[in-house]
C-alpha cells in the first residue's frame, strides 16, 4: 500500500516539478523549496532524453499509465530531446495525415459547439461571476 501511495505522491510532485509556472511564490516555491523523491529525479532525467514508457516510470502500481506521464508532461510543456527510436523508422506521412484529422476535428468541434460559460448556464441556469473571476478574466 506504501508503495502504491509514493507512486501517486510522485506522480502528483511531476505536475509541480515540470510545469513552467513562476509568477507567485507558491510556483517558485516549487521550484526551489520542493523535494523531489530520488526516483523521480532519475527518471526525469531520462525523460528529458525521451518521453515516459511502461518501463521508465513509477514501477509499483499507482493507477497512471505511462501514458498519463505523457499526457501530462506535454501539457505542460515538458519536452524530451529526442523521440522514441522506433519512431524514426516509421514514415512520417500517416503521423501527419493524423494530425491533420485531429486538428479538423478540432476546428469542427470549436465552431459547433457553445463557449464553456454559456455551457454551463444553460445546464446550471443563470450564473453571475464573481468579480475575482472578472478580473481575472482582464488579464
Amino acid at each position: 500500500m506504501g508503495n502504491c501511495i509514493d507512486g501517486v505522491r510522485e506522480f502528483l510532485t511531476l505536475h509541480y516539478v515540470a510545469g513552467t509556472r513562476q509568477d507567485t511564490p507558491f510556483w517558485k516555491a516549487t521550484k526551489n523549496d520542493l523535494v523531489i523523491p530520488e526516483g523521480l529525479a532519475e527518471r526525469l532525467k531520462l525523460w528529458k532524453t525521451q518521453l515516459p514508457t511502461n518501463r521508465t516510470i513509477n514501477p509499483n502500481y499507482h493507477g497512471f499509465p505511462a501514458y498519463s506521464y505523457c499526457v501530462m508532461l506535454l501539457g505542460l510543456g515538458f519536452r524530451p530531446q529526442t523521440s522514441l527510436p522506433l519512431l524514426n523508422h516509421l514514415p512520417d506521412a500517416a503521423a501527419l495525415a493524423a494530425f491533420d484529422r485531429i486538428q479538423r476535428h478540432t476546428e469542427r468541434l470549436t465552431d459547433s459547439l457553445p463557449p464553456l460559460y454559456q455551457y454551463l448556464a444553460t445546464k446550471y441556469g443563470d450564473l453571475e461571476p464573481s468579480e475575482e473571476a472578472l478580473e481575472a478574466l482582464q488579464v
